[in-house]
């Protein structure tokens, strides 16, 4: 019994410790595009901290952020005619530009940090334009108007044409109070305050009518040949999304399911979805997928691992576990891969192993389709980090001469890579839940072919993955429910 049980508690810890994956957003990615540069004008790209300088045919995405210095302006188009102008000393940072092509809804989001912008929207039915402030939420409804946002926060909606909803929040009541700005009206809100709607002042309509006789597009002129390249590379993007959608639609009804951002080693921000699932009867998936800056098939990273069973599994985790460990069914295949790239995508590379029997010695592996083999002969080599992270690499030896790197480290949500001082004094397991994540990086660069000769790389050769524990306790706590209800059927108590 003694024995039984013990390995029934293998099972679970094997079960839970390992099935760790995720999901990926079906929405599809949009751009801002720089039409106009005048004066100092620079770009901070998501999760890079130094600024660059813009220019014209530059495009911006989520989390980018653009500033404009004293005397400076920018000018940004959206792929549905919507135009926006940044002022000088002005930062606006991208929160979201997205469009659910199946809905036919556009989500464009963006914060006005300081400074002016004066905007055109175009309206879409359904769609969504919004301009946050300091202290206010505006939602544009198609208009022409102009935002301003001064140093102590304060800020002012102004509207030439059409209308603009804007909720504003005192925090010290807790109430939220939604004006509708109509045209020809401008609304002022400091913090703390709601403010009430005014008239436009002749000296505000005077620089609108000017800004709307002034405004300047860039006429791209291109030769026929840039013309054939661009629609070739829509498009093999247009594909490569299909295939991001249809792997998105693959695993969105899951069995369990947990996600996190936060930093990896690099300080870039990463979202982590976790997800687990069974794609038959008689297997489970489970998929640890990245995702870095604007959801696309080229930002996506993951690493998806599956197991085959003799037979069919039980619906619930307990009796999974159960059949598992009381060998009524057993492991006869696995899988593990690692990409770069969303499925379908040309430019991705991939590291795969296989086994065919339960004891994982019957093993084959690939990249990029090619059959690689490890040098047996030779031991791997680890090398630990001489500072006292917790960070450590691993070089694996291939038949050909070359070899594939492997490195790791264990992170908290800013990115720090942890020593053993930062658990002193914690509670592990809450650290754990909350501020741990586990990074994995392959390098397959140096790779080669068993008969000797190097592999291509199709996307850099480097996949970089963070895994978070989270999974882990999603499971604990479903299996804790499961038991708490066959103890109360079977009228037991179980403790808390």
């Amino acid at each position: 019994m003694r024995k039984n049980y013990r390995k029934w508690a293998s099972y679970v810890g094997c079960i839970i410790g390992i099935l760790v994956f995720g999901t990926v957003s079906i929405a599809s990615a949009r751009v801002a595009v720089i039409t106009t540069v005048k004066g100092m004008v620079e770009v901070q790209k998501a999760g890079e901290p130094a600024w660059k300088p813009a220019a014209a045919k530059m495009e911006l995405k989520i989390n980018d952020k653009v500033q404009t210095k004293n005397g400076a302006m920018c000018e940004l188009t959206l792929d549905d005619g919507s135009l926006i102008k940044l002022r000088e000393n002005s930062t606006l940072e991208i929160n979201d530009l997205s469009e659910d092509k199946e809905a036919k809804k556009k989500s464009s989001i963006f914060k006005l940090l300081l400074g002016k912008l004066w905007a055109k929207v175009e309206h879409q039915e359904g769609s969504k334009f919004n301009i946050v402030t300091p202290t206010a939420v505006a939602g544009v409804r198609g208009t022409e108007f102009a935002i301003i946002v001064q140093r102590d926060g304060a800020s002012d909606i102004l509207v030439f044409k059409g209308k603009i909803e804007v909720k504003s929040l005192r925090e010290e009541i807790g109430e939220i109070r939604v004006v509708l700005v109509e045209e020809g009206k401008a609304l002022g809100i400091k913090p703390g305050e709601f403010g009430l709607p005014r008239d436009l002042t002749p000296q505000e309509k005077g620089d609108w009518q000017k800004f709307i006789e002034s405004k300047a597009r860039i006429e791209i002129k291109l030769t026929e040949e840039e013309r054939k390249e661009i629609r070739s590379e829509v498009a093999e993007l247009r594909q490569e999304l299909r295939e991001h959608r249809l792997f998105g639609l693959e695993v969105k009804k899951s069995d369990f399911a947990a996600g996190r951002s936060m930093k990896d080693h690099n300080k870039v921000l990463v979202r982590v979805e976790q997800r687990i699932y069974r794609p038959s009867g008689d297997s489970i998936r489970f998929l640890n997928l990245n995702m870095r800056g604007t959801p696309s098939p080229q930002n996506l990273q993951y690493y998806q691992a599956d197991w085959g069973f003799s037979g069919e599994i039980p619906s619930s985790l307990i009796g999974a576990i159960i059949a598992i460990a009381a060998d009524k069914v057993t492991l006869t295949r696995a899988e593990s891969l690692w990409a770069n790239a969303a499925p379908g995508v040309v430019k991705r590379d991939y590291f795969l192993q296989k086994w065919n029997n339960t004891n994982l010695t019957d093993g084959y592996a690939e990249i990029n389709d090619k059959e690689i083999k490890f040098d047996t002969t030779n031991a791997p080599s680890t090398t630990q980090s001489s500072t006292g992270e917790m960070s450590w690499s691993t070089t694996f030896n291939l038949e050909g001469s070359g070899s594939i790197k492997m490195e790791n480290w264990v992170i908290n949500n800013e990115g720090k890579v942890l020593t053993a001082n930062d658990f002193a004094g914690k509670n592990p397991y809450d650290m754990l839940r909350k501020d741990v994540g586990f990074e994995i990086a392959w390098n397959l660069s140096g790779a080669t072919l068993v008969g000797g000769g190097a592999i291509a790389m199709k996307n850099g050769g480097v996949i970089d993955i963070v895994f978070i524990p989270d999974i882990i306790f999603v499971m604990a706590d479903a299996a804790m429910n499961e038991l708490r209800n066959l103890a109360s059927v079977g009228n037991l108590t179980f403790g808390q």
